[in-house]
Formats: C-alpha cells, sequence, structure tokens
C-alpha cells in the first residue's frame, strides 16, 4: 500500500510517503533488503529543464519485522511556484534489493524518450530538404509562402552549406516533422499517394533559431539557455506548428516569471493563447502590480493587455489609485512619442488607436478611491487627461464620493483589495471635511 500526504512535523510543506509491504518474511531479511526508488516531476516528462524529472530523492531499506516506513523525500516549497495546470508526478518503485551484498546500487526507472538527436540535419535517411532563405532586404509584410518541390528518388541531394545572406539548408526526415508539427503534416502530405522526397523553402527564418528548433525536436528537450533564446525559439515554433514545444516554452517562462519580464512574458502567452501561463501573469501581477507597472517594458505592452490590467478587480495589498493614473499617461505618452517619431515597438497603428487605448484605460482608474488633494493639484491639471472626452465625469463621480452626496455610482467607488469581503463592505469611507 503507498499512500502520500502532505506535511510532516519537521516541515509542514514536506511530502510524507508510507509504504506497507505485505507478506514480507522476516527470515529471509538477512539475504535480501527491502529497497524503496522514489522519483519526483513536474511537467511532461519530454520537460528535461527542471531539476525533478528522473530525480532519486531516496531510497530506504524498509524493515521486515514491521513492514512499513515513512520517507520524506521531497519539499513543496523547492518546487517552483505559479506552475499553474502542470502535473507533478511521483513513481515509486518497491521491491528486493538484491544487490545488497555487492553493494552495487540499483538504477531508478526513467521515463525513456526517444531521442532521436543524432538524426538532426543528417543526411541519414532524409527524405526532407529545408531552404532557410532570411534575406531582410527582400523582406515584405506576410511574404513567408513555402515553396515545395518534389523530387524524384534518383535524384541526390547533395547540397552544401551556404550561409551568404543569412541563407541555408537541412536536411530532415518527414516522420520526424509531421509527428511534432501539424503544419508540417499539412505541407508535406504525399500527392496523389507518392512518397517522394521533398524541397521544402522558408523565408523570413533565421537559421540559428531554426537550427535549435530542430533540435529540440529531435532530442526531445528544451535546448535554451535563458530567456532571450526561449523567446526566440517560441516565434517560429508557434508559427510552424510545433504544440509541444510551444508548451515546453510557456513552462520554462512560468518559472521565472519577475517584474522585468511579466509583460513580455504575458504578452507571449497572449500571443499563442496559453491560459495556464495568463493565469500565472495575473496572478503575479496580483502580488506586484506597482513594481510591474515600474518597469520599463509596461511603456511597451499592447494596449489590450494594459486595459487587461488595468480592470483587474482585487489585488493582495492595497494599491494607491495614483500609481495606475501615472502608468496609464506614462503608457501613452511613450507610445505617441514612438509614432511621432516613427520608431520603436509600437503596438498601434496611430495616434487615434493609442489615444482609444489611453481613454479605456483611464476608465479603469478608480478615482473616488484618490485623495482629493491628488485629485485638484495632479489629475486635473494633466493635459492629456483634460483633453479626454468623459473626463469631467470621472473628476465629478470622485468629488461627489468624497463629498458624500450620492452613494457609490460604479466600480470605481470601491478599492482593489480584500477580495474576500463583500463588495458593500469595501467602499471608501466617506471623509468630512
Amino acid at each position: 500500500m503507498l499512500q502520500i500526504s502532505k506535511g510532516t512535523k519537521e516541515d509542514k510543506n514536506g511530502f510524507e510517503v508510507f509504504f506497507y509491504l505485505k507478506n514480507v518474511n522476516p527470515e529471509n531479511k538477512a539475504a535480501q533488503d527491502v529497497y524503496v526508488n522514489a522519483t519526483i516531476s513536474v511537467g511532461l516528462p519530454e520537460s528535461h529543464y527542471n531539476s525533478y524529472v528522473g530525480s532519486v530523492y531516496s531510497r530506504g531499506e524498509l524493515k521486515a519485522s514491521h513492514g512499513f516506513r515513512w520517507t520524506h523525500f521531497a519539499s513543496l516549497d523547492e518546487i517552483k511556484q505559479r506552475l499553474v495546470g502542470d502535473t507533478l508526478t511521483i513513481s515509486v518503485r518497491v521491491g528486493r534489493d538484491l544487490c545488497a551484498k555487492s553493494n552495487r546500487p540499483v538504477d531508478p526507472i526513467k521515463t525513456k524518450i526517444l531521442n532521436l538527436e543524432k538524426y538532426t540535419d543528417s543526411k541519414m535517411f532524409h527524405d526532407v530538404l529545408i531552404h532557410i532563405n532570411n534575406d531582410r532586404n527582400n523582406r515584405k509584410k506576410g511574404d513567408n509562402p513555402p515553396k515545395i518541390n518534389y523530387c524524384g528518388e534518383e535524384d541526390d541531394h547533395d547540397f552544401l552549406y551556404y550561409n551568404a545572406s543569412g541563407n541555408r539548408t537541412f536536411y530532415s526526415h518527414k516522420v520526424i516533422l509531421c509527428g511534432a508539427s501539424g503544419w508540417f503534416k499539412k505541407m508535406l502530405e504525399p500527392k496523389n499517394g507518392a512518397t517522394q522526397k521533398v524541397e521544402l523553402t522558408l523565408n523570413n527564418v533565421d537559421p540559428e533559431v531554426f537550427e535549435t528548433l530542430l533540435c529540440c525536436v529531435y532530442s526531445s528537450e528544451l535546448l535554451v539557455d535563458d530567456f532571450v533564446g526561449a523567446i526566440d525559439l517560441l516565434i517560429p515554433a508557434k508559427e510552424f506548428g510545433f504544440k509541444t514545444l510551444c508548451s515546453q516554452i510557456m513552462r520554462f517562462f512560468r518559472q521565472d516569471i519577475n517584474h522585468q519580464n511579466i509583460w513580455l512574458v504575458w504578452s507571449m502567452a497572449n500571443r499563442t493563447a496559453c491560459t495556464q501561463t495568463e493565469t500565472a501573469c495575473r496572478k503575479y501581477l496580483e502580488e506586484n502590480p506597482v513594481l510591474s507597472m515600474k518597469n520599463a517594458c509596461w511603456l511597451a505592452v499592447k494596449s489590450s493587455l494594459a486595459i487587461n490590467f488595468m480592470s483587474m478587480e482585487t489585488f493582495t495589498k492595497p494599491v494607491d489609485e495614483s500609481i495606475f493614473f501615472e502608468a496609464a499617461v506614462a503608457w501613452r505618452t511613450q507610445n505617441m512619442e514612438w509614432t511621432l517619431n516613427g520608431g520603436g515597438p509600437i503596438h498601434e497603428e496611430n495616434a487615434v488607436a493609442i489615444e482609444r487605448g489611453f481613454s479605456e484605460m483611464i476608465r479603469c482608474v478608480r478615482f473616488p478611491q484618490m485623495d482629493p488633494h491628488y485629485l485638484t493639484n495632479v489629475v486635473e491639471k494633466e493635459v492629456v487627461f483634460k483633453n479626454m472626452k468623459g473626463s469631467k465625469d470621472l473628476i465629478l463621480e470622485a468629488y461627489r464620493f468624497h463629498a458624500g452626496a450620492s452613494e457609490p455610482s460604479s466600480f470605481r467607488c470601491y478599492p482593489r483589495y480584500s477580495p474576500s469581503e463583500s463588495i458593500a463592505s469595501k467602499a471608501l469611507v466617506k471623509k468630512t471635511s
């Protein structure tokens, strides 16, 4: 029998594993020791970026006299937070240690993964040639149509690498590409039952990034060293339909969300429709809204995500609403500057779209929660706010609330914290003069 429970006397975040062995003969325990190997993994088996995959956390010799033992082999606090939705797998092997007298270690059970890394970009058994054309001088918007040439079996594909203008050729295999990518499966589907070798041309792809992508697919490992490398890999992985690789990259992001990368991670999660990572980002923002807004990447976040953030209902700690107002103004100022200068990471096509996004952000700001002196001396004097349609109504709502002239008229009259309380009890205590 195996029982797993959370918490020990020494560590409330620990795992306790209870093993009970039946029909253990005490007379044989001198000849054979009973052993336990426990392994733990987070995420899918092919996610080799975490240290838990295939790791052995304890090996205990169980006493045959009573047939059980508690084994504490891992702590929850060792596992990264915000692995939202990932699977925590515990694998236990119980048996008789026939190697005890020779002191030979018993190898743990490991998940066997088909590793085809040696066939990456190899001529052996190849039936696909992928030509990468990364000529940025000829790049056009939306220009990435694949060009396919079906060749006869008698053709000898003995191509040399050529790196001029960022071009390169890779040898590959249909069965591997099609097994990992729906996009390649569709593109390489045999015509009329033919099984010829195929040449495929991909435009505007970085050869080095594509090589890393192929290595990840063939080795079933996520081969990235840092955050930037993961982002570079995610874009072609999504474009070419490598869903499993995309999931691995997003889990890599979720392990290290911080105020410096939160907006980029959220943007990537939104772009790939990864709800698990979006949930992790929202959880981080609930705990660290001020630190996140003060990061420079906030200025480059697209308006839809900025509005999504501004409309969040609750945070784990009270937040001064003036921070949201100042962040919205800074976002609008920087994006308008990028638009007028014709450079920078522009997310909107024109100034009208930026003004529209700014207006929606401002309507999410809870002005009644601001100090009246701040409303008078800062908000009302901000030119971009005064020029916004409906700004007078927002200020009037705040002053009426502080004066006690009316009951709370909208969500803006309530603070963004104390989620356990009812909305009626969350209203700001009206100040008297």
